[in-house]
């Protein structure tokens, strides 16, 4: 018997590259409007709570989310962090 889906929506596979608090590079695996799983450089700093930034350079289009981590899953090379977001904005670059 299938698990049961606690997800109020789906989530779509996407990769896109975006800037880690500390520095570290990070993408993301799948994404949502509440939430999103990021790969990291394993041994990146990985709080409670995240700061995370994706910018598209062809638009200008920035999206910033502050995100409640949920779980992660070190690997060797890459850790996998569930992250639901609980402020997130559009911004346009100037």
């Amino acid at each position: 018997m299938p698990a049961h889906e606690r997800r109020a929506f789906p989530r779509e596979f996407l990769r896109i590259n975006l800037r880690w608090e500390d520095g570290s590079t990070a993408y993301t695996r799948d994404v949502s409007p509440e939430g999103m799983y990021v790969w990291v450089d394993a041994g990146a700093f990985i709080a409670d709570w995240v700061a995370v930034e994706l910018t598209d350079p062809r638009s200008g289009l920035r999206f910033r989310a502050y995100a409640e981590v949920m779980r992660i899953e070190p690997g060797l090379t890459r850790t996998g962090v569930a992250m639901r977001l609980h402020w997130r904005r559009f911004l346009r670059r100037h």
